[in-house]
């Protein structure tokens, strides 16, 4: 791994210069005094001769006073433990200074020496002789040692999380000890990549992601935050989404029509648009679920609301935004349903219905009112948008004053609303659809160009009896609708 230079560079130069003479203090001196817990006496020139000159060491092996394999090894491995726990103690970046030096002999590629019983001891080492902070160094070293660039990461990331280290306090930590090593500088932007990896293996990570990534913004500032950001939605898939609502919320939150959001890549924000639409279409199947488990309804009024959620699952891609509006009855029954998205209906008539509004990426409104004698579906340009979403009292009669497209739910509604999106409003369904959700195989062949297979005849006749009865309801109750709020 490529380091820079370690200091200290003055120190280094002087105990150069003193190759030819013998330290101070022997490496048996030096060790008497390790034993008798007199390091302090030890200075720095001393400390380095120590660390790099290994011929010391053998010519240790040959003295009459000789130290055993043993005895050189205890020593080695005390030395070790010695800057380790003076790292503990440590009040300031120079007290780091024999740690730092053995790590960076340790690690680098560059052939700094480190002696040879230093370097062979290093393995040998126990994290219980590494004091508190001290520790979690220890099992830094031994991963960026033991490991290549890219398991190194993925192993630091794990370690981040098992002890909750956000980056600013990862940081602190490392920087000191392990400047710019190459797996450290790029920890950022292998986040996405990697939180892949340990997403399923350590419980709470996407919470804490959601840390880590605020924590970036303090750190470094929002250009980074936003790279990281990009690069998550990019690379993760649309399902890797799925059981991580507060993490979609959060980046829909924080670069979703933000000033932020301009950060991002074209392709990140396509991703995050479409993501939007995801979760558009989640809330209104949640609300489809809740209505049908929790409202008596007749089989056929259950099979029409599942029809619809079928349906719209085929435009998830066209979802900008939604507003959901439940009667006050319904809205007790669904708590566990209610989100910031959803608000209650004003009644101002007999009608009792749930209500979804969705934005589409071409600025149409679709109102679908669910069931009941006027269940429909309106079409909405975009000026009304600002009443359809923010309109606090809004009610099912004052959607219907307004007016819109209609379209019915009845028999072969979706071949004639999948035409009426696709050749007068330009909508068309997600661009991998080939098979049209909700509808049985024979019936769901899907062009982009020709739209769904043409229903024989006969059953064009079937429907045109049904529809009748609708449109005279619906005629009825836009007249009912249009005398209470004339002004719409």
């Amino acid at each position: 791994m490529n380091t820079t230079d370690f200091y200290p560079h003055k120190l280094w130069a002087i105990a150069n210069a003193c190759e030819r003479s013998a330290p101070k203090l022997a490496i048996k001196e030096i060790r008497d005094k390790i034993q008798q817990d007199q390091t302090q006496q030890i200075n720095r020139i001393e400390w380095l001769w120590l660390i790099a000159h290994d011929k010391d060491w053998q010519l240790q092996r040959k003295s009459e006073e000789h130290l055993s394999e043993i005895e050189i090894q205890e020593l080695a491995i005390d030395v070790w433990a010695i800057a380790f726990n003076l790292y503990n103690q440590a009040s300031g970046n120079d007290d780091y200074w024999l740690l730092k030096e053995l790590s960076h002999r340790l690690l680098s590629q560059q052939g700094q020496k480190l002696a040879k019983p230093l370097l062979e001891s290093w393995h040998k080492l126990s994290s219980d002789r590494c004091l508190n902070e001290s520790k979690l160094i220890f099992k830094i070293l031994r991963i960026i040692y033991d490991s290549s660039t890219e398991d190194a990461e993925l192993k630091l990331l794990k370690l981040t999380y098992q002890h909750q280290l956000l980056p600013s306090q990862f940081w602190a930590k490392t920087d000191p000890i392990f400047p710019r090593l190459d797996c450290l500088k790029k920890y950022f932007y292998q986040l996405p990549n990697l939180f892949t990896k340990i997403d399923k293996e350590i419980s709470g990570s996407t919470q804490f992601f959601i840390k880590v990534l605020k924590d970036i913004n303090n750190v470094v500032g929002d250009d980074e935050q936003a790279q990281v950001v990009d690069l998550c939605l990019i690379q993760w898939q649309v399902e890797f989404f799925d059981d991580k609502p507060r993490l979609l919320q959060w980046f829909i939150q924080e670069y979703h029509k933000t000033s932020k959001g301009s950060l991002l890549s074209s392709a990140a924000i396509a991703k995050l648009n479409q993501l939007v639409g995801v979760i558009s279409y989640q809330v209104f199947d949640s609300i489809i679920k809740s209505v049908t488990t929790k409202i008596r309804l007749e089989w056929y009024e259950k099979n029409q609301l599942e029809a619809r959620k079928e349906f719209w699952k085929n435009y998830t891609d066209s979802f900008i935004d939604i507003r959901v509006l439940l009667p006050y009855q319904s809205s007790i029954l669904f708590t566990n349903s209610i989100t910031s998205k959803v608000s209650i209906l004003e009644e101002d008539s007999n009608e009792e219905s749930e209500v979804c509004i969705f934005e589409l990426k071409n600025g149409m409104l679709i109102a679908e009112i669910f069931r009941g004698e006027g269940s429909d579906l309106r079409i909405f340009d975009k000026q009304y948008k600002n009443f359809l979403f923010n309109e606090p009292s809004l009610s099912i009669q004052k959607i219907r004053a307004l007016g819109g497209k209609r379209h019915d739910h009845k028999f072969l509604w979706q071949y004639y609303c999948e035409k009426l999106l696709r050749t007068q409003y330009q909508i068309f369904p997600n661009e991998k659809i080939l098979l049209f959700h909700g509808l049985p195989d024979d019936y769901a062949l899907y062009s982009r160009h020709t739209g769904l297979p043409v229903p024989a005849p006969k059953k064009i006749q079937q429907r045109k009896k049904k529809l009748s009865n609708w449109i005279r309801t619906i005629d009825d109750l836009e007249r009912q609708a249009r005398l209470k709020y004339p002004n719409l």
